[in-house]
């Protein structure tokens, strides 16, 4: 697969999910503490620095670095998630 039909799966993956920083509360309760979501500036500042990440792990040659550097940016089913539909 082409590195550019990945950046764009890639893009396609993070983009489906920004729109839901806008429908999110910006107060999480967890029991007995409350975790304050950052601001629409901070969340985009956030956004940037992952999904600049996200791509530089694409610069890896190997599966398994390129894993690993995904890992630093997102976990759970979201890595998988992507890591399995760009390989």
């Amino acid at each position: 697969m082409s590195s550019i039909r990945k950046a764009i799966i890639l893009l396609c993956v993070i983009a489906g999910g920004l729109p839901l920083l806008f429908f999110i509360d910006s107060r999480v309760d967890m029991e007995g503490s409350s975790l304050i979501m950052p601001s629409p500036g901070e969340a985009r500042a956030l956004f940037a620095s992952l999904h600049r990440n996200i791509y530089r792990a694409f610069d890896y040659s190997t599966e398994s670095e390129i894993y690993d550097a995904l890992s630093k940016s997102v976990d759970g089913d979201l890595l998988t998630g992507i890591y399995t539909e760009v390989y």
